[in-house]
């Protein structure tokens, strides 16, 4: 999903789909002033809907699958691979939230 920089019409669909907070992001190199903190909570929600609207097929997410994957690991369908994506990361949320944390950020790095 890193790759969603060169394309507009994913950020795009993810705003449509009221999911923003999914959008935040960090690289190696980027100051704790460039990143965009969301609380668990916001990023478990904004993934939950994402998650919700590939459920259901909703068409805002076609780009969002086709970009994701160009990187997917394509050991199981596109939707059902980003789905489980999309659970860990609400797993990921709700263990912040076990440990007290009140910011969080996804982190891109390969």
């Amino acid at each position: 999903m890193a790759e969603r920089e060169n394309e507009p019409r994913v950020a795009q669909a993810i705003r449509t789909l009221h999911s923003e907070a999914i959008l935040t992001y960090s690289t190696d190199g980027m100051s704790d002033e460039g990143v965009n903190w969301v609380t668990p909570k916001e990023l478990r929600e904004a993934a939950t809907k994402l998650r919700q609207a590939v459920e259901e097929k909703n068409p805002e997410t076609e780009i969002v699958l086709e970009v994701y994957s160009r990187n997917a690991m394509r050991q199981k369908d596109i939707a059902q691979e980003f789905i489980q994506d999309l659970k860990d990361i609400e797993a990921i949320t709700e263990w912040a939230e076990w440990q007290k944390a009140t910011k969080m950020t996804l982190f891109v790095g390969w």
